[in-house]
């Protein structure tokens, strides 16, 4: 997160690409890409891949009948993406990809998104309208109990952890998105950007940096900023979307 950058070439060219997840040794990225060419690939299938960054090799891990824009996973290896379409539902595999270990997690009518394992993985939390407004829940993958994170009027989603258990999010609470930070109990929210406009999607690296996309017109790119809201630097000026942080911190 010094600021210098790798170009990945993705397995497959000029088709949609997910946000990325990485494997536990930082070494391999997952991701999907749809299997359509047009703007809008919603209800699209895709390929979900595997990228090796040293050798640069890519190998396709399976098949969705939805294509995916959020991918995590978890210490255990277990891989979960939500599935873009007019519902989106939480589906879960181990990357090893055992016969008949995949299961759904959600099933229903609302829009589960943006999947974000703890670190521990015992909980997974994520953003859904299923109350009838944007919140973020938390679900246990073992139980399968789940609880209500946040409840507020205004916008609550792209969940985050911090490597102490926290939460972060971006929250339009304040009349537009900023990044927020809190107890993963949805306690002592507080705002730690101060954006302007639209600061979203929100990582953290394992020295506690927040990095986030801007799409403040002056502003946009790759930001990382403490967590007690100081040190806001601009890493790269280019459009970013849904940025994820390597687990030793480098990228």
């Amino acid at each position: 997160i010094d600021g210098a950058t790798q170009l990945l070439e993705p397995a497959v060219p000029r088709r949609r690409l997910s946000a990325p997840a990485w494997t536990a040794d930082s070494r391999q990225l997952v991701y999907a890409q749809a299997e359509s060419v047009t703007a809008d690939t919603s209800g699209s299938p895709a390929r979900i891949f595997l990228h090796d960054l040293s050798s640069q090799s890519k190998r396709m891990l399976l098949w969705s009948p939805m294509n995916a824009d959020v991918l995590d996973i978890a210490a255990d290896g277990a891989l979960i993406w939500d599935g873009t379409s007019a519902r989106a539902n939480l589906h879960v595999i181990p990357l090893t990809r055992d016969a008949g270990s995949d299961r759904w997690l959600t099933r229903g009518q609302s829009n589960d998104r943006q999947p974000v394992f703890t670190h521990d993985g015992q909980w997974l939390v994520f953003s859904s309208h299923r109350s009838g407004n944007l919140d973020l829940w938390a679900l246990s993958p073992q139980t399968g109990a789940i609880r209500r994170i946040t409840d507020d009027a205004a916008d609550d989603w792209d969940p985050g952890m911090t490597p102490d258990g926290r939460l972060v999010w971006s929250s339009a609470r304040s009349g537009h998105f900023e990044i927020w930070v809190a107890n993963f109990d949805g306690s002592d929210a507080r705002q730690i950007s101060n954006d302007g406009a639209d600061a979203e999607n929100p990582t953290v690296t394992p020295d506690g940096w927040v990095v986030y996309n801007s799409a403040h017109p002056t502003k946009y790119g790759l930001w990382k900023v403490r967590l007690d809201g100081t040190n806001a630097v601009r890493l790269a000026q280019m459009r970013v979307l849904v940025p994820d942080v390597s687990p030793d911190g480098q990228y």
